[in-house]
């Protein structure tokens, strides 16, 4: 039961239906020139009708296109874009829900004026104190995306001015009192995660001796002014409030939560009718990404939220990886008004709908990959790894009048025209997901496993595995809620598909160890991930080989081994082998054949992964041959040719599969839920599909967006 979640509350004059918001996301939906096209209309309206009290339009460009920090991001700079607003506004609204902007200028991050050659909008000229380390790990191919957006330039940085600084809150002003008048229901100022204000308020970004900056109020004073000026604009009862930054991580003298609780007081001052508590960290860091603005630990922005609680009278709204029932819990306790979701609701948009239904088991879960906003990082559309409908809802809307009268149902696959039998191989995610699709449009599925039981395996896995294993539950559950023909410890050879007689085939049947072309020597012991998934197998199997710990023990130096172990390939499972192998005691070596590490994982989660891995001493090198696996040694050669050895006294080849090429059939790729009798299966069915790893794919973003794609031609 979550009742405190579902309560309805207030922020100033709007009243609210329950205390869930969509936090404001950048989505890269909009149009190029600024305007809302049905893309995003249809993506903010699917938010409202799954029961969210309040959507915030995230980083609508107060004085686009100066300060865009997405190649479409939402403009709403001049009267021109109201039309478009107001459309929105009915949409949302049709559905129950309030709408609100979050007025954005990009500062120091503004894409748009670096391509163009312009000045950064900046207090003062930053001092850089690190090396970036994004850009090490990036393919060529999300190199060359994220250098496009800035056409190759390099930032201009100039301290605004006078005139400068007046112009930017005159801005805000008018985009404040374009939203009142366009019938948008508040205003968000965004003021936290390196943009133009955040850049003002942070002591390590502000140096100015004047009276924009040099004490605390200096800093602050244009957020005041800003929101001084917003008030002038739209009268005492409309909606504003700001988002702030509690703290910025690993930024020498950068905001501190003391300052952060002062500015709150200064903002409520200055008629704010909530403070937004967010957090941000160093933007050259990769892994800072994970620690604010996105966050990755559960729940660490919940101590910022009590304490912003304490410092104003005015609602707090909390946000960073908050879980239903916590959220509820926090609630109640009063660490905050509301809670803003970001994740989730891409994930499920009728979140809201299905707590208030009492069907919280069929609420599709996140898990956290950092797909969502690795794709905008590149200047690319936002999507989501579990729900293959968000960003495209457009395409997929039902064939209905979209108007406040009727303003339509959930997004889905058409009904097929006719139903046919479908069998799917393999009870994995592809395979769960593609029955469940294929189901819903109407066919006839039967799903077979070879092992008892569906699901990946996540939910014998380390704790990392969490959340893909509560997706892997949910989908279990959807194959349980309808009629699908669920076969279990069954293998299936060509006779069975034969008799069964199915229409059409689709092979889920997982991932194959990848082709050796090297020896491998006597005395040599090498494994397969699987046979270190869970805690029971990594300790039988580190304990008699390596004489390694035997539980998680903390990364230093003086719990090592002194024996190595070998992985090979840098994929998500690799790299979860790795971690784990490393926290227990042994040296480990990671080694990849090809360019990058961990190019299946999103950019902020390889961000995230690589760092961890390195704070654990784990040693990566890319772009090797492998020459042999002795007992006890690995030969590999570098990218310059030359030949090393290395100790390994266990080896973990985690490589990922190639796929078989389009028209070599069937015969190419299997899995450990393998077809026996591959090769023959076309004399058995004549339309055959394959989705997830046996396809090539390699992560669950891969495995969902296939089994999307099959169910949608069947």
């Amino acid at each position: 039961m979550t009742p405190t979640l579902l309560s309805p509350g207030r922020i100033g004059s709007l009243s609210l239906r329950n205390r869930i918001l969509m936090a404001p996301m950048g989505s890269n939906l909009c149009e190029p020139d600024g305007q809302l096209g049905p893309r995003i209309v249809h993506y903010y309206a699917e938010r409202a009708r799954g029961g969210a009290a309040m959507l915030v339009v995230g980083s609508v460009g107060v004085s686009w296109p100066r300060g865009a920090t997405n190649p479409r991001q939402v403009a709403f700079s001049d009267d021109r874009f109201a039309p478009g607003m107001r459309a929105l506004v009915e949409r949302v609204h049709a559905h129950g829900a309030a709408l609100a902007l979050q007025l954005h200028h990009g500062g120091r991050s503004a894409v748009n004026d670096i391509a163009a050659g312009l000045p950064l909008f900046v207090a003062s000229k930053p001092v850089f104190r690190g090396a970036n380390d994004r850009a090490a790990a990036m393919s060529r191919a999300e190199a060359e995306l994220a250098g496009g957006m800035r056409r190759g330039r390099m930032p201009i940085f100039e301290p605004a001015s006078e005139a400068g600084i007046r112009a930017l809150i005159e801005d805000f002003a008018a985009a404040a009192a374009r939203a009142r008048e366009a019938g948008v229901d508040g205003v968000e100022v965004h003021a936290a995660h390196g943009y133009a204000i955040a850049g003002f308020l942070s002591p390590a970004w502000n140096t100015r001796t004047d009276e924009w900056g040099g004490s605390h109020e200096g800093r602050a004073r244009l957020l005041r002014e800003t929101l001084r000026a917003i008030r002038a604009r739209v009268g005492a009862d409309y909606p504003v409030w700001c988002r702030l930054d509690a703290i910025e991580f690993r930024v020498a003298g950068g905001i501190a939560l003391e300052d952060a609780l002062r500015t709150a007081r200064i903002a409520e001052a200055a008629g704010a009718d909530a403070i937004h508590v967010s957090a941000y960290s160093d933007g050259s860091s990769g892994v800072g990404f994970t620690d604010g603005p996105l966050v990755h630990a559960e729940e660490r922005y919940v101590d910022f939220a009590r304490a912003m609680k304490r410092a104003v009278t005015i609602p707090v709204i909390g946000v960073g990886r908050i879980e239903i029932e916590r959220a509820d819990q926090l609630l109640g306790e009063g660490a905050m008004d509301f809670v803003a979701l970001g994740r989730k609701l891409l994930a499920d948009p009728e979140l809201p709908a299905k707590l208030a239904q009492g069907r919280r088991d069929a609420i599709r879960p996140c898990i956290y990959g950092y797909r969502c906003v690795g794709e905008v990082s590149l200047g690319r559309g936002l999507f989501c790894g579990v729900n293959p409908f968000t960003g495209r809802e457009h395409e997929y809307a039902p064939a209905l009048p979209l108007s406040p009268q009727s303003p339509g149902h959930a997004p889905s696959l058409a009904p097929a025209a006719r139903a046919r039998r479908v069998l799917v191989v393999g009870g994995g995610i592809a395979g769960l997901e593609t029955a469940r699709l294929t189901a819903l449009r109407g066919h006839a599925v039967v799903l077979a496993e070879r092992r008892d039981r569906l699901g990946d395996g996540s939910e014998d896995g380390p704790e990392l595995d969490r959340p893909l294993a509560r997706y892997s539950r949910w989908l279990r559950g959807q194959v349980a809620d309808q009629a699908i023909d669920v076969r279990l410890a069954t293998a299936v050879d060509v006779d069975w598909v034969k008799r069964l007689a199915p229409d059409a085939v689709v092979l889920a049947v997982g991932r194959a160890s990848a082709p050796r072309g090297f020896p491998i020597e006597d005395g040599a012991i090498v494994l397969d991930p699987s046979a270190l998934r869970t805690e029971a197998q990594l300790a039988a199997r580190l304990g008699p080989t390596l004489g390694a710990i035997g539980s998680q023990a903390s990364p230093r130096e003086d719990a090592r081994t002194g024996r190595t172990v070998v992985v090979l390939g840098s994929g998500a499972r690799a790299l979860a082998i790795a971690e784990r192998v490393a926290q227990r005691g042994p040296a480990v070596l990671v080694l990849e054949e090809g360019e990058t590490p961990a190019l299946e994982l999103a950019l902020p989660l390889r961000w995230r992964k690589l760092h961890e891995l390195r704070e654990l001493g784990v040693e990566l090198a890319s772009r090797i041959d492998l020459v042999a696996i002795r007992a006890g040694a690995l030969e590999y050669r570098d990218a310059d040719g030359r030949s090393t050895v290395v100790p390994a006294e266990l080896v973990v080849d985690a490589r990922a599969i190639v796929a078989s090429p389009e028209g070599d059939g069937v015969a190419a790729v299997a899995g450990p839920r393998a077809i026996v009798g591959l090769e023959a299966l076309g004399d058995a069915c004549s339309e055959i599909h394959r989705v997830g790893d046996c396809a090539g794919g390699t992560s669950v973003e891969e495995a969902v967006r296939g089994a999307f794609e099959v169910a949608a031609r069947l």
